[in-house]
């Protein structure tokens, strides 16, 4: 009896692994939606003229997009062309599972190429990790997700793959984040020690040692035939952390050994956006940065992201900290993100 039991018990987990496969569980995405109270149409054009007229001095100018916000609601070559409209020139498509390297995807691609606007590929750390909980007899038979190299396999071979009349991506960027991994987070990679906390700075501490990790997974990715050019994507206290010695690893000069470098700036105010990056633009010196601005999903968001009111608010931030931000030779643009939230504000009323 005990022996069916546990056949079928086996039979019923080999049976979810076959037909939820391996893939990563996508994360959830706002969709991209329309304001329920629409502003006109003539002040809706005349805010696409005012966002240009504040980012047309940027030498690059970014939009983050998630593919999956917009599909099966708008049309790929819709957005395209909002974000054409928009007078940005580089799209970063932020990709959540792999499942998102898809026909809808190639589509956006096609749609892009044909108005001159280069994409690449963005993935997240957080993304992307391997879980193998449970006792040793169960283990084997449950699903191991794609690490972080993985993915990058995943995405060049993608790219190696697409059409001939859809150009092939611009490049492709990792967000970089071992401080998400903390004891509160189940998702922690199987067999890891350390766990990321406030309490855990110094050299060989916990959070050193996460950013050691992350560190030689990244030089492993860099070096992979046929990856297109790579960006890495930080978080605006790791650099002030390996200044202070608190951390082995994480200055800008580090990351630039590898790739070319994004801040994700923390800022939630105006002031906040220009004092979070003063530190690592001065230490890019004449190397281009770029710098990542978060859009608060929800008014009551307040940490972590600029904040969100409405257009013209989102305008005033954008034009004070750009004006600051062009006084630094590092200064290489701007990726606002995500378009879902940029397209809200600018059709509401």
């Amino acid at each position: 009896m005990k022996m069916r039991t546990l056949t079928a018990a086996l039979a019923v987990i080999a049976g979810v692994v076959l037909c939820g496969g391996c893939s990563t569980p996508a994360r959830h995405i706002t969709p991209g939606a329309t304001p329920a109270n629409l502003a006109e149409n003539h002040v809706t054009a005349a805010r696409i003229k005012q966002f240009r007229a504040i980012t047309g001095a940027f030498p690059e100018r970014g939009v983050g997009i998630y593919p999956e916000a917009f599909e099966n609601r708008f049309s790929a070559d819709s957005v395209a062309e909002r974000i054409a409209e928009l007078g940005f020139n580089r799209a970063y498509c932020c990709i959540t599972t792999e499942r998102a390297l898809n026909d809808s995807f190639i589509e956006l691609l096609r749609a892009l190429g044909k108005r001159g606007i280069p994409a690449e590929t963005v993935i997240f750390q957080r993304d992307y990790y391997r879980v193998n909980h449970s006792n040793r007899l169960l283990r084997p038979l449950l699903p191991a997700y794609p690490g972080l190299s993985d993915v990058v396999r995943k995405v060049i071979d993608f790219n190696s793959d697409l059409p001939e009349d859809v150009k092939k991506l611009a490049g492709l960027t990792v967000v970089v984040e071992p401080h998400c991994y903390t004891n509160a987070n189940v998702e922690r990679s199987h067999g890891k020690l350390y766990a990321w906390s406030e309490e855990r700075y110094g050299i060989g501490q916990d959070n050193d040692m996460l950013m050691r990790d992350t560190y030689e997974q990244l030089k492993k990715i860099s070096r992979l035939p046929s990856l297109p050019p790579l960006k890495l994507a930080i978080h605006d206290f790791y650099h002030q952390n390996a200044v202070e010695g608190k951390l082995s690893i994480g200055s800008i000069a580090d990351f630039q050994k590898l790739g070319k470098v994004m801040i994700i700036n923390s800022g939630n105010v105006p002031t906040q956006l220009v004092k979070k990056v003063e530190d690592e633009l001065k230490a890019g010196g004449n190397v281009p940065l770029l710098l990542v601005i978060p859009l608060a999903g929800h008014v009551s968001e307040e940490r972590g992201k600029l904040r969100r009111r409405d257009w013209n608010d989102f305008c005033r931030a954008l034009d004070y900290a750009g004006k600051h931000f062009r006084k630094y030779p590092s200064f290489g643009g701007v990726v606002v993100s995500p378009l879902a939230i940029i397209e809200f504000l600018r059709q509401e009323r």
